[in-house]
């Protein structure tokens, strides 16, 4: 299992693995050629991060994350972490844990004050994961860097 920046190839699988771990209440499907689009622009931006756990070329966890700066206070950024997913056959095997880690040392490379991870609330588990990781619940997760 290798977790890496995701490539154009690994956004092929990423429709089904969202839709496996959705819990909202929508049945809108993923607009592909869009998503690639956006995904062809986005990552050329420093401010963005996009994660893949790929076993032997499919994909089994993503992340993405974006750098959101404040002006207000100290204009440092906070890495807020969007669509984390990994397929239900690979949990509980710290693939998670590892892209956690991996959008963490991002957000100290990059000299961010933490990390906001938004769930549903009627995700419990994604809610353990996060509170396992050391995030604390505040309008979602948040997990001061040191």
């Amino acid at each position: 299992m290798e977790i890496r920046r995701t490539k154009l190839s690994d956004l092929l699988g990423l429709p089904s693995l969202y839709r496996q771990n959705y819990c909202g209440e929508t049945d809108a499907e993923t607009d592909v050629k869009g998503m690639l689009k956006k995904f062809k622009k986005l990552v050329k931006n420093k401010d963005y991060i996009f994660l893949s756990a790929v076993e032997e070329d499919k994909l089994i966890g993503f992340c993405e994350g974006v750098l959101n700066y404040e002006i207000i206070e100290n204009q440092r950024p906070v890495l807020t972490i969007w669509n984390m997913r990994v397929s239900p056959e690979y949990r509980q095997k710290g693939i998670g844990a590892k892209i956690m880690a991996e959008m963490e040392k991002f957000a100290k490379e990059n000299n961010a004050v933490g990390v906001f991870g938004g769930c549903d609330f009627q995700n419990s588990m994604g809610q353990a994961f996060y509170k396992k990781l050391g995030y604390r619940e505040d309008f979602g997760y948040f997990k001061l860097l040191k």
